[in-house]
């Protein structure tokens, strides 16, 4: 079922326009946050492999320090740019934005990247990563866990989730 939800798509807008901005800054700044991003980056793999998804998955749960958007900037949902998560730290919807980011960079293509949000048991909400395999296999990357997520995934309740390539949200039907 397809619904426009104008605000967070263009939310996603805004961020790939602010990612496109800092490319520059992520390749070039002596920072030395980004100096060992970039470092760690050469190491990763190309292409489509699920290697690639776990490293990714693992390098930024382990690179980003969690902050939540108050303690970031007293307001109560921001979507940061790459180069400030890193530097600052972020929340599950950063996390999820940097990791979508590396992959596609990596080569893997923007249909097969989703922004999946939903309730966690806890009753929080949530945002992870949703990455579909060419193989028809699809995984969830979270930052609260180095472990992939089968998709699905009993450990909450996913709501929507978009693209990069996607016009409107997608609203997912509980199971």
């Amino acid at each position: 079922m397809r619904r426009a939800a104008p605000k967070v798509e263009a939310r996603l807008r805004r961020w790939s326009d602010l990612a496109r901005r800092e490319a520059a800054t992520l390749a070039s700044s002596d920072h030395p946050v980004l100096v060992r991003w970039r470092r760690n980056l050469a190491a990763l793999p190309s292409g489509r492999s699920d290697g690639l998804v776990r490293q990714v998955n693992l390098l930024v749960n382990c690179d980003v320090r969690y902050r939540s958007d108050w303690d970031h900037g007293h307001v109560r949902d921001k979507w940061y740019g790459p180069v400030e998560t890193l530097a600052e730290g972020g929340d599950c919807e950063d996390y999820a934005l940097l990791k979508g980011l590396l992959l596609h960079n990596r080569g893997w293509p923007d249909q097969a990247l989703h922004l999946v949000a939903g309730i966690l048991a806890t009753g929080e909400g949530h945002m992870m990563l949703g990455v579909d395999y060419a193989d028809g296999r699809q995984v969830l990357l979270d930052n609260l866990t180095p472990r992939l997520h089968a998709r699905p995934f009993g450990g909450w309740t996913p709501k929507y989730q978009i693209g990069a390539h996607q016009q409107t949200l997608v609203y997912i039907k509980a199971f």
